[in-house]
Formats: C-alpha cells, structure tokens, sequence
C-alpha cells in the first residue's frame, strides 16, 4: 500500500513538472518575433517581381530579402541569377555590382546588367555593359509578397513528443 501512494505521489510530480515546462515553454515564445530586414523597401521575405522596360523586355523574377544580411539574398529571372548576391562574386553566375539595400545592380556574363532602385524604378543596361554602360533603357518593377513554406513549430513538435511519451508511459502501466 505505501508503495502504491508513492507512485501516486510521483506521477503527481511528474504532471506538475510537465505542466510547468509546458507553461514555461509557451510564455518563452510569447512575443518573440522574427527579425525584420528592409532592402529596395521591401521587408525580409520571398517576392515574386515583375519588370517592365520601355522599348525593352519584361522580366519576371524571383527574389529573396534577408533575413541575413538585410539585402538582396537570391535573384533569379531571365538571363540574370545569383544566389548570395555579394557583391563583386563571379560565378553566381552573374556578378553583382551594387547590393547596399536601396539599389540592387547585377551584370549577367553576356554584358547586359539590371538595377532596381527603391521606390520601384529599374533601368536594363545593353551590351557593352561591363562597369561602365553606355546605353540603357529605363523602367519600373513592381514586386508581390510569396509566403514561404512555413516551419514547423518547435513548441508543437515538443509537445507531440511529450504526449507521445505519456502515451507510451500509460500503455505500459496497463499492461503491468
């Protein structure tokens, strides 16, 4: 009898704790919030860009804010892609001549070049566009949020591994 009051004893513990932890780890996330970059105005995030050129071509793009660093992260549209976006980085394929947050430049390796501007403006460099271009033609762009494939939550993948350890727990207080 005194050992069944203290087992009785100990799973009160044991939900107490759990209990605990679960209201500890719930109040750890309350008002945690993900960093927030800013690049060509846009927050950090996944955008779908569409660009319009006079008299030149269309550019429909994918392109990666942040979150670190808070610029231009991934760029792939037409002839122009990199990824990273350093500037001065051959081989991403394309180099990136400008990524300070207000103005993202990138050259593709056939001597076109491509800068969007903060406030929407673009302008498309023809070839021979190396660090100096001659002739270009201006534009706008225009960008629309893509959401991301979302996490998993850590808190929500603990507690499913929690209860099914209770769960597993009380099977096994069944069979004995």
């Amino acid at each position: 009898m005194h050992q069944r009051s203290l087992s009785a004893a100990f799973i009160r513990v044991k939900r107490a704790t759990l209990i605990a932890a679960v209201i500890t780890i719930f109040s750890l996330g309350v008002g945690a919030e993900k960093a927030r970059g800013d690049a060509l105005g846009l927050t950090d995030g996944n955008y779908a860009i569409h660009i319009e050129i006079g008299f030149g071509p269309t550019i429909d793009a994918a392109l990666t804010i942040g979150p670190t660093p808070l610029f231009v992260t991934s760029f792939h549209g037409n002839i122009f892609d990199c990824t990273g976006c350093n500037v001065g980085s051959p081989g991403n394929p394309d180099v990136v001549q400008v990524n300070d947050g207000s103005e993202f430049r990138i050259d593709d390796p056939t001597l076109f070049g491509l800068k969007l501007v903060i406030g929407g403006f673009a302008t498309y460099f023809l070839p021979p566009c190396d660090e100096i271009c001659i002739a270009s033609l201006d534009g706008s762009w225009t960008a629309r949020a893509v959401p991301a494939v979302p996490e998993p939550m850590t808190a929500t993948l603990l507690l499913l591994g929690i209860g099914a350890l209770g769960l597993r727990q009380r099977l096994r207080s069944k069979q004995t």
